[in-house]
Protein backbone atom coordinates (compact mmCIF):
# COMPACT_ATOMS: atom_id res chain seq x y z
CA UNK A 1 0.00 0.00 0.00
CA UNK A 2 2.62 2.26 0.97
CA UNK A 3 4.82 1.79 -2.16
CA UNK A 4 1.45 2.15 -4.30
CA UNK A 5 1.32 5.40 -2.71
CA UNK A 6 5.27 6.38 -3.47
CA UNK A 7 4.37 5.09 -7.34
CA UNK A 8 1.57 7.74 -7.00
CA UNK A 9 2.88 10.42 -5.73
CA UNK A 10 5.85 10.29 -7.94
CA UNK A 11 3.95 10.16 -10.99
CA UNK A 12 2.33 13.41 -10.07
CA UNK A 13 5.40 14.59 -9.31
CA UNK A 14 6.65 14.58 -12.76
CA UNK A 15 3.15 15.14 -14.23
CA UNK A 16 3.03 18.56 -12.27
CA UNK A 17 6.62 19.02 -13.43
CA UNK A 18 6.01 18.50 -16.99
CA UNK A 19 3.10 21.24 -17.13
CA UNK A 20 4.92 24.10 -15.33
CA UNK A 21 7.60 23.51 -18.04
CA UNK A 22 4.66 23.05 -20.78
CA UNK A 23 3.26 26.60 -18.94
CA UNK A 24 6.49 28.42 -19.25
CA UNK A 25 7.47 27.77 -22.59
CA UNK A 26 4.02 28.81 -23.60
CA UNK A 27 4.16 31.95 -21.79
CA UNK A 28 7.66 32.55 -23.12
CA UNK A 29 6.17 32.01 -26.94
CA UNK A 30 3.08 33.56 -26.53
CA UNK A 31 3.71 36.61 -24.61
CA UNK A 32 7.13 37.84 -25.62
CA UNK A 33 8.78 36.54 -22.23
CA UNK A 34 12.57 36.95 -22.42
CA UNK A 35 15.06 34.59 -21.56
CA UNK A 36 17.04 35.72 -18.50
CA UNK A 37 20.61 35.69 -19.96
CA UNK A 38 24.10 35.67 -17.40
CA UNK A 39 28.16 35.33 -19.25
CA UNK A 40 30.62 34.74 -16.07
CA UNK A 41 33.79 36.10 -17.55
CA UNK A 42 36.18 33.69 -15.91
CA UNK A 43 36.15 30.04 -14.85
CA UNK A 44 38.09 29.57 -12.46
CA UNK A 45 37.54 29.21 -8.47
CA UNK A 46 35.25 32.31 -7.51
CA UNK A 47 34.01 32.71 -11.45
CA UNK A 48 32.68 28.86 -11.33
CA UNK A 49 31.37 29.48 -8.02
CA UNK A 50 29.44 31.96 -9.05
CA UNK A 51 27.97 30.62 -12.10
CA UNK A 52 27.14 27.64 -9.80
CA UNK A 53 25.23 29.77 -7.25
CA UNK A 54 23.43 31.33 -10.66
CA UNK A 55 22.09 28.24 -11.55
CA UNK A 56 20.97 26.63 -8.50
CA UNK A 57 19.20 29.77 -7.37
CA UNK A 58 17.41 29.49 -10.77
CA UNK A 59 18.21 33.09 -11.24
CA UNK A 60 18.76 32.81 -15.16
CA UNK A 61 17.75 30.78 -18.29
CA UNK A 62 21.21 30.14 -19.81
CA UNK A 63 24.48 30.96 -18.56
CA UNK A 64 27.83 31.24 -20.45
CA UNK A 65 31.43 30.17 -19.05
CA UNK A 66 34.11 32.36 -20.80
CA UNK A 67 37.81 31.64 -19.67
CA UNK A 68 41.25 31.92 -21.96
CA UNK A 69 41.27 27.97 -20.56
CA UNK A 70 38.55 26.99 -22.82
CA UNK A 71 38.80 23.18 -21.45
CA UNK A 72 38.62 24.42 -18.00
CA UNK A 73 34.91 26.59 -18.87
CA UNK A 74 33.90 23.82 -20.38
CA UNK A 75 34.81 21.25 -17.70
CA UNK A 76 33.11 23.88 -15.03
CA UNK A 77 30.21 24.25 -17.42
CA UNK A 78 29.44 20.37 -17.89
CA UNK A 79 29.84 19.87 -14.00
CA UNK A 80 26.85 22.54 -12.75
CA UNK A 81 24.88 21.65 -15.44
CA UNK A 82 24.79 18.25 -14.48
CA UNK A 83 24.73 19.71 -10.37
CA UNK A 84 21.19 21.19 -11.56
CA UNK A 85 19.55 19.19 -14.38
CA UNK A 86 17.43 17.33 -11.55
CA UNK A 87 15.42 20.48 -10.47
CA UNK A 88 16.09 23.28 -13.00
CA UNK A 89 16.26 23.58 -16.88
CA UNK A 90 18.80 26.12 -16.97
CA UNK A 91 21.64 25.95 -19.34
CA UNK A 92 24.76 26.12 -18.54
CA UNK A 93 27.71 25.77 -21.91
CA UNK A 94 31.30 27.62 -22.08
CA UNK A 95 31.76 29.92 -24.89
CA UNK A 96 33.45 32.59 -26.11
CA UNK A 97 32.82 36.27 -26.54
CA UNK A 98 30.34 35.66 -29.33
CA UNK A 99 28.31 33.59 -27.23
CA UNK A 100 28.64 36.25 -24.73
CA UNK A 101 25.94 38.46 -27.31
CA UNK A 102 22.58 39.00 -25.86
CA UNK A 103 23.35 38.38 -22.06
CA UNK A 104 21.22 40.75 -19.67
CA UNK A 105 24.07 40.74 -17.35
CA UNK A 106 28.19 39.81 -17.34
CA UNK A 107 29.91 39.55 -14.18
CA UNK A 108 34.01 40.05 -14.85
CA UNK A 109 35.66 37.79 -12.27
CA UNK A 110 39.10 36.81 -14.25
CA UNK A 111 41.89 37.92 -13.11
CA UNK A 112 45.38 37.82 -10.21
CA UNK A 113 43.21 36.89 -7.26
CA UNK A 114 44.28 38.60 -3.64
CA UNK A 115 46.77 36.61 -2.00
CA UNK A 116 48.78 36.25 0.97
CA UNK A 117 51.80 38.89 -0.24
CA UNK A 118 49.24 41.84 -1.29
CA UNK A 119 48.41 43.45 1.96
CA UNK A 120 46.63 45.89 -0.40
CA UNK A 121 43.60 45.05 -3.04
CA UNK A 122 45.72 47.77 -5.03
CA UNK A 123 48.71 45.97 -4.86
CA UNK A 124 46.76 43.95 -7.63
CA UNK A 125 46.78 46.80 -10.33
CA UNK A 126 49.68 46.55 -12.43
CA UNK A 127 48.73 42.56 -12.69
CA UNK A 128 45.10 43.46 -14.20
CA UNK A 129 44.72 46.47 -15.96
CA UNK A 130 46.04 45.45 -18.86
CA UNK A 131 43.84 41.99 -18.91
CA UNK A 132 40.68 44.01 -18.24
CA UNK A 133 41.14 46.46 -20.49
CA UNK A 134 41.10 43.64 -23.30
CA UNK A 135 38.17 42.32 -21.89
CA UNK A 136 36.06 45.39 -21.59
CA UNK A 137 37.56 45.70 -25.08
CA UNK A 138 35.54 42.55 -26.28
CA UNK A 139 32.35 43.58 -24.03
CA UNK A 140 31.98 46.93 -26.52
CA UNK A 141 31.29 44.97 -29.34
CA UNK A 142 29.80 41.99 -27.65
CA UNK A 143 27.57 43.06 -24.68
CA UNK A 144 26.06 46.32 -25.49
CA UNK A 145 22.92 47.19 -23.88
CA UNK A 146 24.41 44.35 -20.71
CA UNK A 147 24.99 45.54 -16.93
CA UNK A 148 28.48 44.67 -16.18
CA UNK A 149 29.59 43.87 -12.55
CA UNK A 150 32.80 44.17 -12.30
CA UNK A 151 34.46 41.99 -9.65
CA UNK A 152 38.19 41.67 -10.31
CA UNK A 153 40.61 43.53 -7.95
CA UNK A 154 41.29 46.46 -7.31
CA UNK A 155 37.15 46.53 -8.16
CA UNK A 156 36.82 50.32 -7.80
CA UNK A 157 39.65 50.98 -10.47
CA UNK A 158 39.06 48.61 -12.31
CA UNK A 159 35.08 48.86 -12.48
CA UNK A 160 36.57 52.66 -14.16
CA UNK A 161 38.68 51.25 -16.77
CA UNK A 162 35.58 48.90 -17.77
CA UNK A 163 33.09 51.72 -18.15
CA UNK A 164 35.55 54.15 -20.13
CA UNK A 165 36.69 51.01 -22.00
CA UNK A 166 33.34 50.51 -22.97
CA UNK A 167 31.79 53.87 -23.02
CA UNK A 168 28.51 52.71 -21.87
CA UNK A 169 26.29 54.31 -19.26
CA UNK A 170 27.86 54.99 -15.29
CA UNK A 171 24.76 53.24 -14.06
CA UNK A 172 24.98 50.00 -16.36
CA UNK A 173 28.94 48.98 -15.05
CA UNK A 174 28.90 48.57 -11.37
CA UNK A 175 31.95 47.52 -9.36
CA UNK A 176 31.23 44.82 -6.86
CA UNK A 177 32.66 44.10 -3.44
CA UNK A 178 31.41 46.63 -1.05
CA UNK A 179 28.04 44.13 -0.46
CA UNK A 180 30.64 41.55 0.39
CA UNK A 181 31.86 43.79 3.01
CA UNK A 182 28.48 44.99 4.29
CA UNK A 183 27.65 41.38 4.31
CA UNK A 184 30.94 40.46 6.26
CA UNK A 185 29.71 44.03 8.50
CA UNK A 186 26.85 42.32 9.51
CA UNK A 187 28.33 38.96 10.68
CA UNK A 188 31.03 40.83 12.27
CA UNK A 189 28.19 42.91 14.23
CA UNK A 190 25.54 39.33 14.75
CA UNK A 191 29.13 38.15 16.89
CA UNK A 192 29.20 41.20 19.11
CA UNK A 193 26.21 41.78 19.53
CA UNK A 194 24.93 37.94 20.25
CA UNK A 195 22.01 38.74 17.95
CA UNK A 196 20.84 37.23 14.43
CA UNK A 197 21.97 38.48 11.46
CA UNK A 198 18.64 38.80 10.10
CA UNK A 199 17.93 40.74 12.90
CA UNK A 200 20.31 43.66 11.64
CA UNK A 201 19.44 46.15 9.73
CA UNK A 202 21.32 49.18 8.17
CA UNK A 203 24.93 47.71 8.00
CA UNK A 204 26.33 49.08 4.97
CA UNK A 205 29.86 49.64 3.90
CA UNK A 206 30.83 52.25 1.30
CA UNK A 207 33.88 53.77 -0.55
CA UNK A 208 36.74 51.66 -1.49
CA UNK A 209 36.64 47.73 -1.39
CA UNK A 210 39.72 48.00 0.44
CA UNK A 211 41.65 49.51 3.47
CA UNK A 212 39.73 52.63 3.20
CA UNK A 213 35.89 51.17 3.03
CA UNK A 214 33.72 53.25 5.09
CA UNK A 215 31.19 50.89 7.54
CA UNK A 216 28.73 53.11 8.54
CA UNK A 217 27.46 52.93 11.83
CA UNK A 218 25.02 55.58 11.88
CA UNK A 219 21.88 53.93 10.56
CA UNK A 220 22.12 50.41 12.08
CA UNK A 221 19.04 49.03 13.71
CA UNK A 222 18.60 46.11 15.74
CA UNK A 223 15.55 44.57 15.50
CA UNK A 224 14.07 47.65 15.19
CA UNK A 225 15.63 49.95 17.45
CA UNK A 226 18.36 52.58 16.38
CA UNK A 227 21.44 51.14 17.68
CA UNK A 228 24.65 53.30 19.03
CA UNK A 229 28.08 52.18 19.18
CA UNK A 230 31.10 53.40 21.31
CA UNK A 231 34.37 54.36 19.58
CA UNK A 232 35.90 51.96 20.97
CA UNK A 233 33.24 49.10 19.60
CA UNK A 234 33.52 50.96 16.46
CA UNK A 235 37.22 50.79 15.92
CA UNK A 236 37.20 47.51 16.84
CA UNK A 237 34.71 46.07 14.27
CA UNK A 238 36.39 48.44 11.36
CA UNK A 239 39.51 45.92 12.37
CA UNK A 240 37.57 42.79 12.18
CA UNK A 241 36.13 44.06 9.67
CA UNK A 242 39.38 45.17 7.41
CA UNK A 243 40.97 41.63 8.17
CA UNK A 244 37.66 39.73 7.54
CA UNK A 245 39.38 38.27 3.92
CA UNK A 246 42.70 37.60 5.17
CA UNK A 247 41.14 35.18 7.97
CA UNK A 248 39.79 32.97 5.05
CA UNK A 249 42.54 33.45 2.87
CA UNK A 250 45.81 32.51 5.70
CA UNK A 251 43.53 29.53 5.90
CA UNK A 252 42.47 28.09 2.49
CA UNK A 253 44.19 30.28 -0.36
CA UNK A 254 41.11 32.14 -1.36
CA UNK A 255 37.86 33.60 -0.87
CA UNK A 256 34.88 32.03 -2.95
CA UNK A 257 31.67 31.29 -1.46
CA UNK A 258 30.95 34.86 0.44
CA UNK A 259 31.73 36.69 -2.90
CA UNK A 260 30.13 34.33 -5.02
CA UNK A 261 26.89 34.57 -3.00
CA UNK A 262 27.16 38.71 -2.92
CA UNK A 263 27.97 38.72 -6.35
CA UNK A 264 24.62 36.62 -7.42
CA UNK A 265 22.82 38.82 -4.89
CA UNK A 266 23.29 41.85 -7.14
CA UNK A 267 22.64 39.69 -10.60
CA UNK A 268 19.62 38.66 -9.09
CA UNK A 269 18.65 42.51 -8.28
CA UNK A 270 19.18 43.37 -12.04
CA UNK A 271 17.48 40.18 -13.51
CA UNK A 272 14.36 40.56 -11.65
CA UNK A 273 14.43 44.34 -11.04
CA UNK A 274 13.88 44.38 -7.48
CA UNK A 275 14.77 48.35 -7.16
CA UNK A 276 17.09 46.78 -4.16
CA UNK A 277 19.18 49.05 -2.17
CA UNK A 278 22.52 47.88 -2.40
CA UNK A 279 26.31 49.39 -1.95
CA UNK A 280 27.81 49.51 -5.88
CA UNK A 281 31.14 50.91 -7.19
CA UNK A 282 29.86 53.52 -10.08
CA UNK A 283 31.74 55.94 -11.57
CA UNK A 284 30.95 59.15 -10.33
CA UNK A 285 33.08 62.70 -10.02
CA UNK A 286 35.90 61.16 -11.76
CA UNK A 287 36.39 57.85 -9.84
CA UNK A 288 34.60 54.55 -8.93
CA UNK A 289 33.67 54.42 -5.48
CA UNK A 290 31.00 52.33 -3.37
CA UNK A 291 28.06 54.40 -2.94
CA UNK A 292 24.35 53.27 -1.85
CA UNK A 293 22.04 52.80 -4.96
CA UNK A 294 18.64 50.93 -6.15
CA UNK A 295 19.50 48.03 -8.45
CA UNK A 296 17.41 46.78 -10.56
CA UNK A 297 16.74 46.35 -14.87
CA UNK A 298 18.53 49.24 -15.80
CA UNK A 299 21.34 49.17 -13.92
CA UNK A 300 22.34 51.10 -10.22
CA UNK A 301 20.42 54.39 -9.67
CA UNK A 302 22.23 56.45 -6.66
CA UNK A 303 20.35 57.54 -3.80
CA UNK A 304 20.96 60.14 -1.14
CA UNK A 305 23.32 59.06 1.41
CA UNK A 306 22.45 59.92 5.14
CA UNK A 307 26.19 59.82 6.43
CA UNK A 308 27.29 61.58 10.10
CA UNK A 309 30.54 64.08 9.99
CA UNK A 310 33.31 61.37 10.73
CA UNK A 311 31.54 58.92 7.61
CA UNK A 312 31.68 62.10 5.15
CA UNK A 313 35.27 62.32 5.87
CA UNK A 314 36.28 58.94 5.46
CA UNK A 315 33.99 58.75 2.18
CA UNK A 316 35.93 61.35 0.70
CA UNK A 317 39.32 60.22 1.36
CA UNK A 318 38.49 56.64 0.20
CA UNK A 319 37.05 58.50 -3.39
CA UNK A 320 40.67 60.30 -2.86
CA UNK A 321 42.76 57.40 -2.65
CA UNK A 322 40.87 55.25 -5.51
CA UNK A 323 41.42 58.51 -8.04
CA UNK A 324 45.30 58.23 -7.46
CA UNK A 325 44.95 55.07 -9.05
CA UNK A 326 43.12 55.69 -11.77
CA UNK A 327 44.37 54.28 -15.25
CA UNK A 328 43.85 55.26 -18.88
CA UNK A 329 41.40 53.31 -20.95
CA UNK A 330 43.57 54.44 -23.98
Amino acid sequence: MAADKERIAQRYSLIAGYLKKELYILLIERKGIAMKKVSVIGAGRLGSATAYTIAQRGIADEIVLVDINRELARGQALDIAQSVARRSDTKVVAGDYGAVSGSDVVVVTCGMPRGAIEHDRMELLEKNKALIKGIADKLKRCAQGAIIITVTNPSDVMNHLVQKTTGFSEKKVMGFGNLLDSARFRQIISERLKCRPMEIEGAYVIGEHGEAMVPLFSNIKINGKVHSFSVKDKSKITKLLKNAAWDIIDIKGATEFGPASCIVDTVGAVLNGTKEILPVSLVQGGASAGILARVGKGGAEPIEMSLDDGGREFFERAKKKIAGYEVSAS
